[in-house]
């Protein structure tokens, strides 16, 4: 038969593929391909025989981006890895550096961390509650998830894991994801420690603004900072924490200067996506939007 748009690249039919047998595309300007997917799908009717995800539609060069800032300079390219997790993008980067640079966090700060962390979770997945329900039809939870995000801990709290690998059990995950995190900010508001929340490293943290008007020390180590960056000791480090779409990891690379050697990150999207097709093979071509939406990709971590 023709094939609808281009063809699965030079990837081979199935194993016994028929004639019958369709190739055609899905995304990357789909809606429910949450961003720009592309999905090479082979089909026997509706069934889905085989699945190709062709991903780099939104590669933006920021682990390379990375070697030409200075390490500060780097945090705001984070956000736009996970763009709906930033904060947990810039826990990750942020832990690798202060690893390599041996730099004591205050304690106040580490909670507040974990509570900004955990609020990052609930977003995250809110909205992607919220639109993998439009992807299948429900426009209402959308509303919903929306006014929960602006109102986020009036959320329900009990223990996120499951044993079966289905839509719906990645959807209750989920919630019992957010329900733990209501509880872990809400420990972290109790427990809140006092002190500063500043690291006491004047050549590294820049100074307070009151001081900077104030102090002539203190203005030259913004001039410094700002304008030359500061040094990281030489070495390598590989730091991981949980976000809200799994296990991230930053890999970070010094040689001694102002600027990163290398920085890689370790995002869960790919994995995911790896998993695609065998989700997918011999299930409806409904169910492909479904189960697409349901492992909450983010094109961004993907392509990076």
């Amino acid at each position: 038969m023709e094939t609808i748009g281009t063809p699965i690249l030079d990837v081979p039919k199935a194993e016994g593929a028929k004639d019958q047998h369709l190739v055609l595309n899905m995304g990357p300007q789909h809606p429910s391909t949450h961003g720009v997917l592309r999905l090479v799908l082979e089909i026997d009717g509706e069934i889905v025989v085989r699945l190709y995800p062709e991903i780099g539609y939104l590669h933006t060069g920021i682990e390379k981006t990375c070697e030409a800032k200075f390490y500060q300079q780097v945090v705001p390219l984070t956000d736009r890895v996970d763009y709906l997790g930033p904060m947990a993008n810039n826990l990750c980067y942020c832990l690798a550096v202060e690893k390599l640079l041996q730099l004591e966090i205050p304690e106040r700060a580490q909670w507040i961390r974990v509570l900004l962390t955990e609020l990052t979770r609930i977003n995250s997945h809110l909205i992607w509650l919220g639109t993998h329900a439009m992807d299948i039809g429900a426009l209402t939870v959308f509303l919903y998830t929306f006014r929960e995000r602006e109102d986020i801990l009036r959320i329900f709290e009990m223990v996120p894991t499951s044993t079966v690998g289905d839509c719906w059990a990645r959807y209750e995950v989920r919630l019992l994801e957010m329900r733990e995190s209501v509880k872990i900010i809400q420990q972290a508001l109790d427990g809140m420690p006092e002190g500063d929340f500043k690291a006491d490293a004047p050549k590294i943290v820049l100074p307070d603004r009151e001081k900077m008007k104030t102090q002539m020390e203190a203005l030259i180590h913004h001039f410094k900072i700002v304008t030359e960056g500061f040094n990281v000791p030489a070495g390598e480090v590989f730091q991981m924490i949980e976000s809200g779409h799994g296990q991230m990891g930053y890999y970070v690379v010094s040689d001694g200067t102002a600027k990163p050697y290398r920085v890689h990150m370790r995002y869960p999207g790919f994995a995911s996506l790896q998993a695609l097709e065998t989700m997918c093979q011999g299930r409806m071509l409904a169910d492909v939007v479904a189960v697409v939406g349901s492992i909450d990709i983010v094109l961004g971590e993907i392509d990076r």
